[in-house]
């Protein structure tokens, strides 16, 4: 929880909210576990943690880590991070971008991992989203509702909105065939 930026708030709620309990939303992976990582300190303006969070989710075991957010420089740094979670069995899901080009967006566009971009409830791409080559799937995520700081329920946008849709289906396909890969999985 970030008192001053509930992204990750309605991050959250679209992949795990409760299902079935007749109240707000509900999230697509139902009975999820969610482990929250922090790559935004309090005080920042932008993600100043984000690759460190993905290797602390994988040597921690975590089977998916959601990324609804990134930049358009890449690194190889980064993606040896990319790689190393990749092989330690976390499949790793990313938003496209908000740029509405097909230039590469990272981490969406690094090798083996689903770049997600959004459509809107009646599957038309929305403009701002990235597109192109590295963009594996589209999911709706524009204007959809899910949790928010205040402890109630808001609209929320972009591939932001679309990736923890994405990635609560691949925790889904996880859970159900755990022997595949991260990339196997993503694939499904």
């Amino acid at each position: 929880y970030n008192p001053n930026n509930g992204h990750g708030t309605s991050v959250a709620g679209t992949c795990g909210a409760t299902v079935n309990n007749g109240i707000g939303i509900a999230g697509i992976a139902n009975k999820c576990k969610i482990f929250p990582l922090r790559t935004m300190p309090n005080g920042s303006s932008g993600i100043v943690e984000g690759y460190e969070s993905i290797m602390y989710g994988a040597t921690n075991g975590s089977p998916v880590v959601n990324c609804s957010w990134g930049g358009q420089s890449p690194s190889c740094i980064d993606e040896d991070v990319i790689a190393y979670a990749l092989s330690r069995g976390t499949a790793i899901v990313a938003a496209a971008g908000n740029h509405g080009s097909p230039a590469p967006f990272y981490p969406a566009s690094y090798p083996g991992v689903l770049g997600v971009g959004v459509v809107d409830y009646a599957d038309n791409v929305v403009p701002m989203s990235g597109h192109g080559p590295s963009v594996d799937i589209m999911a709706p995520g524009h204007s959809s509702w899910t949790t928010d700081n205040g402890g109630g329920y808001g609209g929320f946008c972009c591939t932001s909105g679309s990736a923890p849709i994405a990635s609560g289906v691949v925790a889904l396909v996880r859970a159900k065939h755990p022997e595949l890969s991260p990339v196997e999985a993503c694939a499904v």
